[in-house]
């Protein structure tokens, strides 16, 4: 009697021989999950993999991720980027890098005092104003994500509003780029079981049961009286 063996699920790593006929050894899937991961600015492989419906992302999609045909596939969808737009990541890190360490003081120069300046009058006192947009050093220029513009119906400007790109963002971006968090780790926030979502819940009992088998197995093997990592 034939004996038909179950496909492997959504969330498992090993390589299934069903839908890999591709020359490069992707499923639909797996292709559609570079294709989301790249299009969320490579952030989360665990949204990623949620994304394209994977049985429990968090886990699963930084496993996908490590992939060696993932990675090839990744690394083909950067190159034909940077050679549609002609971004490379060194001009993209660089552009971060103008967000990320941006001077507000640039934003201002000594202005020189007109007769109905009263704080002309304190000795010592310098005056600034804000530079025009259009006279802005390029470096802070090109860290200003908004600029908003109050004026009077003849046109005399009221007030001028700059925004800057979030430093924190850029700086966050660059540190993932250049490895600056802890590599190839799980960073784990601790939560009590109640305040855990059914996912998350569902994540930790996987969690657990695997690290009890290791220990079991362990402990088969292991001679009496020895010590269990």
């Amino acid at each position: 009697m034939a004996v038909e063996s179950p496909s492997p699920p959504d969330g498992n790593v090993k390589r299934a021989a069903i839908g890999r006929s591709s020359p490069d050894g992707l499923t639909q899937r797996e292709r559609q999950f570079v294709s989301v991961f790249v299009a969320l600015g490579e952030s989360s492989a665990g949204e990623a993999a949620r994304r394209c419906g994977y049985s429990y992302p968090d886990r699963t999609g930084p496993r996908i991720l490590k992939r060696a045909v993932i990675q090839a596939e990744l690394k083909r969808k950067r190159k034909v980027i940077e050679a549609m737009s002609e971004v490379t990541v060194a001009k993209t890190v660089q552009e971060l890098a103008l967000s990320a360490f941006a001077d507000i003081r640039k934003l201002f120069r000594e202005s020189k005092p007109s007769d109905s300046d009263l704080d002309a009058l304190v000795p010592g006192r310098k005056l600034y104003e804000m530079i025009p947009v259009a006279e802005l050093p390029e470096d802070i220029a090109r860290a200003v994500s908004e600029v908003t513009v109050e004026s009077m119906a003849d046109g005399l400007i009221l007030k001028t509003k700059v925004k800057l790109n979030s430093k924190l963002e850029a700086l966050d971006k660059i540190m993932r780029h250049l490895g600056g968090y802890a590599k190839d780790k799980d960073v784990r926030v601790t939560l009590s079981y109640e305040a855990m979502t059914p996912e998350q819940r569902a994540e930790e009992r996987m969690r657990i049961a695997e690290r009890l088998a290791e220990v079991k197995a362990q402990t088969r093997g292991a001679p009496t009286g020895s010590t269990i990592q």
